[in-house]
């Protein structure tokens, strides 16, 4: 009886922290705490991440979505009222354009249901849902039969990201731990990334802990077309601890500090400052901002259903498989060295080196990069005498070999001569190994940019602001400080800069090749990236509205600008305009 009682009791003690004098509230829960001893502990236990009754029906949910259903199947259920699910239904066995056509007719056929019982016609549903649903007044149902949602399964994706996750889990809370900060919160990356290094969001978001690029910047995590330390799973939970601190500091409540994980610490101000209240559970039922939807309202909630299920997993799976991080030996390079050679050398696989140095891109691996002196390359454990070994065999010189000289292909001796018939002869180049290059390239890198310098006087140039781009990386590319970058763009109010505006900057001239390869590299990145997880299946057309950006349409449909924008004639739009928009598909396999 008490353990039925205790979730009843515990929105009392939170009732009356928030509307009862500090000496009458002390007293009501001295006399509460008398009667059931156990509420104290209880309390005390969720006094970090607290749930009361519409917060324990959102979790309620995802504990089901990550315990019960697999990829191969999903819930259809009320957007809002997460505890009215119509069926579960399956998609095994059926490709994308299945999958989704089946969902449709489904939902096509529970509107008509519902509808149905707005105008009291009889149906045939189960009677726990049937009790439900008549329930509520006509007009909500009409109302709810507009907000059908799918919601696919995720049971061995958290099951695989559950064994992955042992392997990091105690350094993990040891970080949070020497913070201060409560050891659940290592289970965030359950829900970024069911803890897989290679994760990679539509909008650019990478590693376990999804960190976006401006703001892994930001918490000082290197990326550059050699390095994503997103990627690393230590490196990112420092930044992690440290952005979550910041948002805790910024809210004093923990729920409010997960949400803005997601949803970003201005925008969930704003939902403060608008709604009065940082009880995370009004805002979440009340607050309707324009990007406060379902993922950012049902954050906090799939936090804690990841955090419950963590904790005690038996309870939700039977078989579980504990996987260990594998020890390894740091070795300094002497010397700048290319992946391959270093393979060689050391007589470790491309693949084994790689599942050590998580932080290193596919780039290096596939483009055979260089890799700088002094760079720390993880491999696998061996004693001290078999480590000098390994070094003394690295640095020693070898001969060099008098080259033969290269035979030029056909294509190539034709590119010297004329080069606009290079791009023609190469559509019509049938040989295997342009076959292959043409695949790793779906489009032209540089189409959608204008990466142009143009010289106004001196060393002064003229750049337009492409997306991702910051003073921070101009001033890396062009080994200039920031503060010199501002003083020659006085109209700048703060360092903040505008997609599409120009920017004045001073480039040397033994800088400029650098600094135009360096920018060139940085976008080629972010369109690598994003190839190595999705690929176009195709095109839809969006008919234009009033208001419309091509930022706000990027955001609704998201889909990244840089990609958006490739497939536009112009930067101006028109109400009416038809624009040509990708349709994304994923090709991850986690």
């Amino acid at each position: 009886m008490v353990t039925y009682f205790t979730p009843v009791l515990i929105h009392i003690l939170n009732v009356i922290n928030e509307n009862v004098d500090y000496n009458l509230m002390v007293k009501l829960k001295i006399l509460i705490c008398l009667i059931f001893p156990i509420v104290l502990f209880a309390s005390t236990a969720k006094k970090h991440f607290p749930v009361d009754y519409k917060m324990r029906v959102r979790v309620n949910f995802w504990e089901k979505v990550y315990s019960q259903i697999n990829s191969d199947e999903g819930f259809l259920h009320d957007e809002q009222k997460l505890d009215i699910i119509y069926e579960t239904v399956s998609v095994r066995g059926l490709s994308r354009k299945g999958r989704i056509k089946k969902v449709k007719a489904r939902k096509r056929y529970w509107k008509k249901i519902i509808l149905s019982l707005a105008k009291n016609k009889p149906v045939r549903i189960k009677e726990a849902l049937l009790l439900k649903l008549q329930r509520l007044p006509k007009r909500k149902l009409r109302r709810i039969a507009r907000r059908i949602r799918y919601q696919g399964g995720m049971s061995n994706r958290y099951l695989k990201g559950l064994s992955e996750s042992y392997k990091y889990l105690k350094k993990i809370k040891k970080n949070f731990k020497r913070k201060g900060y409560p050891e659940e919160l290592a289970y965030l990356p359950h829900v970024e990334s069911s803890f897989n290094y290679r994760a990679y969001s539509k909008a650019g978001a990478a590693g376990i802990w999804q960190f976006m690029r401006s703001t892994a910047r930001l918490y000082k995590l290197k990326r550059n077309y050699l390095i994503d330390e997103r990627r690393d799973p230590m490196k990112s939970t420092k930044a992690a601890v440290w952005l979550l601190g910041d948002n805790y500091r910024r809210f004093k409540t923990w729920p409010l500090a997960i949400t803005a994980y997601n949803y970003g610490p201005s925008a969930m101000s704003r939902a403060v400052r608008k709604m009065k209240t940082k009880n995370i559970s009004k805002i979440v039922e009340n607050y309707n901002g324009s990007r406060f939807r379902f993922a950012s309202k049902n954050f906090y909630a799939t936090f804690v259903a990841a955090s419950e299920i963590s904790q005690n997993p038996k309870k939700f799976f039977k078989k579980i498989r504990r996987k260990r991080l594998d020890p390894y030996t740091v070795l300094k390079l002497p010397q700048r060295m290319p992946i391959k050679k270093i393979s060689r050398l050391t007589k470790i696989g491309l693949r084994k080196l790689q599942s050590y140095n998580l932080q290193l891109r596919p780039a290096v691996f596939r483009r055979n990069l260089t890799l700088p002196i002094n760079y720390q390359l993880k491999i696998p454990v061996v004693n001290l005498a078999k480590k000098n070994k390994l070094m003394a065999s690295i640095k020693k010189k070898k001969r060099k070999k008098t080259r033969p000289k290269k035979k030029h292909s056909f294509l190539e001796k034709v590119a010297k001569i004329n080069r606009p018939i290079l791009k023609w002869l190469k559509s019509a180049d049938l040989s295997k190994k342009w076959k292959k290059y043409k695949s790793k390239i779906p489009l032209d890198v540089v189409k959608s940019y204008n990466l142009d310098l143009k010289k106004i006087r001196g060393n002064l140039y003229k750049v337009t602001i492409e997306p991702e781009e910051t003073l921070g990386h101009y001033a890396d590319w062009s080994l200039v400080p920031v503060k010199k970058i501002l003083s020659f763009n006085k109209k700048l109010r703060s360092k903040s800069i505008r997609l599409g505006g120009n920017l004045v900057i001073p480039v040397s001239r033994a800088n400029i090749r650098r600094f135009k390869r360096k920018r060139r590299q940085y976008h080629l990145s972010i369109q690598e990236d994003f190839f190595n997880n999705y690929k176009i299946g195709g095109l839809k057309k969006y008919h234009v509205k009033r208001g419309d950006t091509l930022d706000r349409i990027q955001n609704r449909l998201d889909v990244p600008i840089w990609l958006l924008r490739y497939y536009q004639k112009g930067n101006t739009l028109k109400v009416g305009d038809r624009l040509d928009i990708p349709k994304i598909v994923s090709t991850s396999r986690y």
